[in-house]
């Protein structure tokens, strides 16, 4: 079995929480120097099912590289409260999501193609952790770079059984002009928003919408000869500028406009979250993109820092 590129070149962070690294890789430099890249993630052995697993001390295998790990097979999300463990997923298209229970101080990867969307994987990861006795308006969420819906035309029969599982206000019908060439589709299909489906179903479990980072850019069209990373007027706690209550707060690859800041060469790229960040900086990486036609995947990961000593 030829073995897929998993290895990433340049890391960023995303500002989620304080006690946790929330990290993406990228094909694209997004600053003059990469930083170091995490050199063990605990990967499962994705399938695009709605599993999850929850990851104790005794089931981590006895070397933790950047491959799938055997131990989780048919396995879509990881979950764990071990300190120090980053856990992650791989993802093309898919869409990305990171959770960390603070509350509890458990962490979760999630993997949510169309199946694991439209089959709820978000749904049993934050079962899971309320059944461990989570707040979930204590949960924080962010997504990581996905396909957008201008993006993302489906079958009329997929789109169906999205409207049947009651996200009709996520299929969209109005997208004709492909974003990454500027021309017109070459037929008319309907459009699934992920993102959407996604954070619909963390507003029905409980969790706060300012709790929820949805900005992220495009894999699929998204493109910069000078990737920059921009600090974006999103945060998590400003409430969505849109009027629509169920459209993700500050999305930018949903079909609600928002405002983002200019690119700023001084907004550091950073491989850990610092201390002087708070909840309310949630950086936005508008130029990964993934080398189109290979077969190397985007990581997605999340570190439970340790409590100081002493605390």
């Amino acid at each position: 079995m030829t073995q897929e590129n998993t290895t990433p070149i340049y890391w960023n962070a995303q500002q989620l929480h304080p006690d946790v690294v929330a990290v993406f890789s990228s094909s694209l430099p997004l600053s003059d120097t990469a930083s170091d890249a995490p050199s063990a993630i605990l990967l499962p052995q994705q399938t695009h099912t709605a599993n999850v697993a929850w990851v104790t001390p005794d089931l981590l295998p006895e070397q933790i590289g950047l491959n799938p790990s055997p131990l989780f097979p048919d396995t879509d999300a990881l979950i764990t409260d071990i300190d120090g463990l980053t856990i992650g997923v791989r993802t093309a298209d898919c869409v990305p999501i990171l959770l960390y229970a603070a509350d509890i101080r458990v962490v979760a990867a999630i993997h949510a193609g169309w199946k694991g969307t439209l089959h709820g994987i978000v749904d049993n990861v934050i079962d899971m952790l309320t059944d461990r006795g989570c707040n979930p308006t204590k949960i924080h969420a962010c997504f990581g770079p996905s396909i957008c819906p201008q993006c993302y035309e489906v079958d009329p029969s997929l789109a169906q059984q999205f409207i049947d599982a009651g996200f009709a206000d996520s299929v969209i019908y109005s997208h004709t002009i492909d974003p990454l060439t500027g021309n017109a589709f070459a037929q008319r299909k309907p459009h699934i928003d992920l993102v959407k489906v996604n954070f619909k179903r963390m507003i029905n479990k409980g969790l706060a919408s300012n709790n929820i980072n949805t900005s992220s850019p495009c894999t699929r069209h998204h493109r910069s000869d000078n990737p920059s990373a921009t600090r974006s007027r999103c945060n998590t706690t400003t409430p969505s500028v849109s009027s629509d209550p169920l459209s993700p707060n500050c999305d930018t690859q949903s079909t609600h406009s928002t405002e983002h800041s200019s690119p700023s060469i001084e907004d550091p790229l950073i491989h850990s979250l610092k201390s002087s960040l708070t909840s309310s900086e949630a950086f936005t990486f508008h130029s990964w993109r993934r080398y189109p036609g290979t077969p190397a995947r985007l990581i997605t990961a999340i570190t439970l820092h340790p409590y100081p000593k002493g605390l």
